[in-house]
């Protein structure tokens, strides 16, 4: 199994297109920022969870990413078993 420390913006594009065939419907808009600049992904969920537990044990099985708090996922990160996507970028301030 390949591992990495990290995804790039350009990774992740890559990543979408190699892995994703076919167009993309707009089912969902992430809206992602980094130093005052703004980018909109639209994406195409398999499955969509709103329960943080839930979606911790989705992301360690593999079953895709998702936005966890630091507590719920430092020790994972720490021991390799997730890695975190896109770092250099956030979800918006609500």
């Amino acid at each position: 199994m390949q591992t990495h420390t990290s995804f790039s913006w350009e990774t992740w594009r890559t990543f979408k297109a190699e892995n994703r065939p076919g167009p993309v419907h707009l089912l969902d808009l992430i809206r992602l920022s980094k130093q005052g600049e703004v980018e909109e992904i639209s994406i195409e969920p398999d499955i969509s969870i709103n329960d943080y537990a839930a979606i911790r044990a989705a992301v360690l099985a593999s079953h895709g990413i998702g936005e966890l708090p630091e507590p719920l996922c430092i020790q994972a990160l720490q021991a390799g078993h997730l890695i975190e996507v896109l770092p250099e970028w956030s979800f918006p301030e609500i």
